[in-house]
């Protein structure tokens, strides 16, 4: 175990001590996760002006936009299960 400016780092991971846990893979990570919330974000505005425009009853709106919050919860958990503090 080598410790560099209060940052441990093993074996593996000596010659990039300043990369963050998740490593390169961290950075896909979270480009997936901004493409994901900005594709949500103009699902907000074009299907229900698009696709949902000429649904006339409730239901096709509501299944639509139930589906648009658990994929936001989703999108939000998934965010968060790798979390941490830079401390």
């Amino acid at each position: 175990m080598v410790t560099i400016a209060n940052i441990q780092c093993g074996a593996k991971e000596r010659f990039l001590p300043f990369v963050p846990q998740g490593g390169v893979n961290g950075m896909n990570r979270r480009s997936t996760a901004v493409l994901i919330i900005l594709s949500l974000i103009v699902a907000a505005f074009v299907v229900p002006y698009t696709l949902l425009a000429n649904v006339y009853r409730w239901t096709g709106s509501f299944l639509f936009w139930i589906l648009f919050v658990l994929a936001a919860i989703g999108v939000n958990i998934w965010i968060a299960a790798r979390w941490r503090d830079k401390t």
